[in-house]
């Protein structure tokens, strides 16, 4: 067998040389000096950019497109405050609409409070006041209110369907009901002469205050291109909604599936920055010198979030199919940032890069837990009392007792290692209901709480654990599979390799309290089609937060957990409570900040209860660039630091500002250690400063020295000591401190920025480790045409619960089998953490599916293990490949690439594709 480090070593030659030699040419374009005499250029790296349509471009296209469309409002980036901007505000009372005025308009004011003076008081009504003053087009032409009508003509209608589109009349179910000129009851009410300024009625179909957040949030398109031939229309000018005669089989209507279809080649915004071009590799965007949000601005109320004019002359966006050449791009200084996540293994390769820093950006989505409440063992039977159908939660129990024997905090750590403290990812943590239950990693607690409620054990004289199995208190197999085995549904590994691990963790801690769960791995299709089809027992699933969520907790509850979207829905889980329902129905429609942060905390408090879904984790985006270029990027809660606050904030750092960075700062502590810690000091040209003050802070521990002066090796030194953590029972528990450079200084210099880094603090005893697996193939056959046997490699990881590799642990490799057999079934972790088993196949008669366990031990850590299958077909000699007659001779250096090429796919097996 070839060692672990000879094959990696070999892969790695293999994909140095394909990089080599497909991305010559792409590196001699990206090089060169960041600053011209002429120029400023910002350059990023992106994964790809399929569309500049707005109406068809997926989420990384739109990472490119929010540069340069946008919508009528914006929002403080932190705390979701809305910005007067396009939209400056919403009447100061609601009175009938032949009265209204631009004196009527409080500027900032976003809200409405129910008026006893409406004209129909079952309709609320919002009425908005746009200014269009000093905002023009990116090709000149001035904004007006027909855009903003023919934009919410153009997204209303797909936006939020399972709000029941709360613009349209009855909730958008009586389609038949619509007038052919007040579809959407949007109506102008109210245009001064010059027509830059006008105000916009909304009628609500429903009671639902912040409505008008979702559509004005979205982009405003120009109807003077959308509305016209231009954009593949049948004719220019044509109809919506709001014009007399408006008939939308019309031929003169507007028809979203002929702008659907139109390339967009040369996209028209009103954003910060426009269109300059675009190659196969790259996009081209320069500051839109009218754009009207800037500082003089007559509405500008707001200091330090929505920036003003870009600081940067051009942005220049690269496509790149390689992380590895925009890494290599990255590190030589032919880029400036990277706009995707990047991999734990990049933040260990740039860590003693002082010029490279890393941004853990806030999370837009959960990872979750879902019980299908569908099924019997894990949600409602209907029973009848008295003639009346009445739902009983029969499996709130089973809910209950698996937030005890899952253990999110391993998995926390195993996911988000940077993060000083994951609960303060969650979307809402400003809206947290502290009143309500947290429960707590406790098997025995579980083992408790079915005994309690009925449930059966196989062997009540033993202890619950993989073999003795409980059963519902009726005798039934709690899951649906064969054997009563709980099926817990996720992606496969290719396409989320965090979900698979924590699916597997999953399943061996509910067998360990004998709860008898297996995991299915699933393509994206097929699992989406079974989530669907509510064809499954628990469901590994994510949630995304779109910025109105996260300022809205509400919306997010309302479409997850409401009963009214159990069908057609985000409530796929089945999810019903008639006094949650009641609670998020009054959260919408209030308008009072206090009286709606009250419902949320009961809304939460309802779903801490009845735990229809359990939260694991959530994901968190780590973004890179060079802080010796540009700084001042701004995390507006998106995701990315690719964003329009960002992008206009984003300042070239000049020749005299100092950088400041750790030097070797270890990964993990062990509880009340003592490391040193080492910041560096450099100048812009990455020379050594000497004399400068560093000044220290961290969230938990001591530091010896808070502030001191770098020596003449630009270094200043002094130590950490850990804080003491206690260890608990399952040996678990950690504890994440972000130390800080709170600055650097010396004067003639620019300030250094704020540095952080994460250390992971463990009890001084017993350690965990985690341990997945990987199989080139995870179906062979027995043989091949020569006879030979077939084979497959697997690589193992072992990984501690920081996720820093595991070196020296024993790994030990057994198979379910006698016809799948390890030539060497013991390994040794190198100092990656892997160690790899070749499995080689003995003869079979029919299909044989065995299952591999892999067990890891290692002194000092508590023992691990995982599982996989590998399925051994019989030799089909009509399967076996014979080359054509005359088939070419492939040149050594093709043959090379497709080496590497392999070698790559192998190694992208091993984790999570790059969010985008």
């Amino acid at each position: 067998m070839m060692p672990a480090e000879s094959l990696r070593r070999a892969l790695c030659i293999c994909l140095i040389a394909a990089l080599l030699l497909s991305g010559m040419g792409l590196m001699s374009q990206v090089s060169g000096a960041v600053v011209t005499d002429e120029e400023i250029v910002l350059r990023c790296g992106i994964k790809s950019f399929s569309s500049s349509n707005p109406f068809v471009a997926d989420e990384a296209s739109k990472k490119v497109l929010d540069l340069i469309y946008e919508g009528a409002i914006k929002k403080h980036p932190v705390t979701g405050e809305q910005i007067p901007y396009i939209a400056v505000g919403t009447a100061n009372t609601t009175m009938r609409t032949h009265s209204i005025t631009w004196n009527d308009c409080a500027v900032g004011n976003f809200g409405y409070m129910p008026k006893e003076i409406w004209e129909d008081p079952g309709m609320p009504e919002i009425i908005m006041f746009y200014d269009f003053g000093d905002v023009y087009w990116h090709d000149g032409v001035r904004m007006s209110a027909r855009d903003i009508m023919f934009s919410f003509h153009a997204q209303a209608t797909s936006i939020l369907p399972w709000l029941g589109n709360p613009l349209a009349e009855d909730s958008g179910l009586a389609s038949s009901n619509y007038s052919e000129d007040q579809w959407l009851f949007i109506q102008k009410v109210w245009e001064s002469e010059d027509c830059t300024r006008a105000a916009l009625k909304f009628t609500l179909q429903k009671p639902f205050y912040s409505a008008f957040e979702s559509f004005a949030s979205s982009y405003i398109l120009p109807y003077h291109i959308w509305g016209s031939e231009i954009s593949n229309q049948t004719m220019n000018n044509t109809m919506i909604w709001c014009d007399p005669g408006y008939n939308g089989s019309d031929d003169r209507s507007w028809k979203s599936y002929f702008a659907a279809k139109w390339s967009n080649p040369s996209p028209v915004g009103s954003g910060p920055f426009r269109w300059s071009g675009a190659t196969p590799s790259a996009v081209t965007l320069v500051p839109w010198e009218k754009h009207f949000y800037r500082p003089g601005f007559r509405y500008y109320s707001y200091d330090g979030g929505i920036a003003p004019q870009p600081k940067v002359d051009k942005l220049l966006l690269r496509i790149y199919n390689s992380e590895q050449q925009a890494l290599m791009d990255l590190e030589y200084d032919r880029l400036d940032m990277i706009a995707w996540d990047v991999p734990l293994s990049v933040i260990n390769r740039f860590s003693e890069n002082i010029d490279i820093r890393f941004r853990l950006l806030r999370s837009t989505s959960e990872v979750y837990l879902a019980s299908n409440l569908g099924r019997r063992s894990f949600g409602y039977v209907r029973e009848y009392v008295n003639g009346v159908p009445v739902d009983t939660d029969y499996g709130k129990p089973l809910r209950k007792a698996l937030t005890h024997v899952i253990d999110t905090g391993t998995i926390n750590a195993m996911v988000n290692p940077l993060a000083s403290n994951a609960s303060l990812l969650a979307a809402y943590i400003a809206w947290q209901n502290t009143s309500a239950p947290i429960y707590s990693f406790d098997p025995q607690e579980a083992a408790r709480i079915l005994s309690n409620a009925g449930y059966l054990l196989d062997d009540p004289a033993r202890l619950p654990g993989d073999g003795n199995w409980w059963s519902n208190p009726d005798g039934s197999p709690i899951g649906s599979s064969v054997g009563g085995k709980i099926e817990i549904l996720m992606p496969e590994s290719d396409y989320d390799s965090d979900m698979f691990r924590v699916g597997t963790l999953i399943a061996t801690q509910m067998r360990s309290v004998g709860i008898n769960a297996a995991t299915v791995p699933l393509g994206i299709d097929m699992l989406l089609e079974r989530y669907a089809a509510k064809d499954y027992d628990l469901l590994i699933t994510a949630q995304s937060f779109s910025e109105m969520f996260r300022s809205r907790p509400e919306i997010h509850f309302f479409g997850a957990y409401h009963s009214d979207n159990m069908v057609s829905g985000p409530n796929l889980c089945g999810y019903r409570n008639g006094t949650f329902d009641g609670k998020v129905n009054l959260a919408m429609a209030t308008a009072g900040a206090a009286l709606e942060q009250q419902y949320v905390r009961d809304i939460m408090a309802s779903i801490a209860y009845d735990v229809p879904t359990l939260t694991l984790y959530h994901e968190s985006n780590t973004e890179v660039y060079r802080v010796s270029n540009f700084d001042g990027m701004v995390d507006d809660g998106s995701g990315s630091l690719l964003n329009p606050v960002s992008m206009a904030s984003a300042r070239y750092m000049g020749k005299m500002v100092l950088k400041a960075g750790f030097i070797g700062l270890p990964l993990t502590v062990l509880s009340n250690n003592t490391v040193s810690l080492r910041v560096k000091v450099t100048d812009q040209n990455s020379n050594t400063v000497a004399g400068a003050t560093v000044t220290l802070a961290a969230t938990a521990g001591k530091i010896g020295l808070l502030t001191g002066t770098t020596d003449e090796f630009g270094t200043f030194i002094t130590n950490y000591t850990a804080p003491y953590v206690q260890m608990n029972e399952s040996f678990n528990n950690w504890l994440a401190v972000t130390i800080t450079i709170k600055s650097a200084t010396m004067e003639g210099y620019g300030h250094a920025s704020e540095s952080q880094a994460t250390v992971t603090v463990f009890p001084d005893r017993l350690r965990t480790m985690t341990v997945w697996a990987i199989s080139v193939q995870d179906v062979i056959s027995d043989t091949d045409s020569l006879g030979n046997p077939g084979f497959t490699l697997i690589e193992v990881y072992v990984v501690d619960q920081g996720n820093v590799p595991v070196s020296g642990a024993t790994v030990t490799l057994r198979t379910g089998g006698t016809n799948l057999t390890a030539a060497e079934p013991t390994a040794w972790t190198d100092s990656s953490g892997s160690a790899i088993f070749k499995l080689t196949a003995s003869p079979v008669s029919a299909e044989q599916s065995i299952q591999v366990t892999i067990n890891a031990t290692k002194t000092g850590f508590k023992n691990a293990s995982a599982e996989l299958t590998i399925t051994v077909l019989p030799y089909d000699e009509g399967l076996a490949e014979v080359p054509p007659e005359g088939f070419p001779t492939v040149p050594a250096a093709v043959a090379l690439v497709v080496i590497a090429a392999a070698g790559a796919l192998y190694f992208n097996r091993r984790r999570k594709h790059p969010k985008i």
